[in-house]
C-alpha cells in the first residue's frame, strides 16, 4: 500500500541516486 505512494517512490529515486553517484 505504502510502497506504491510517493514516500516510496522518493526512497527509490533516492538510492537510484546514490547508486549513480557511487558508480561515477
Amino acid at each position: 500500500q505504502l510502497r506504491s505512494g510517493p514516500l516510496a517512490g522518493i526512497s527509490l529515486g533516492m538510492v537510484g541516486c546514490g547508486r549513480a553517484w557511487n558508480e561515477e
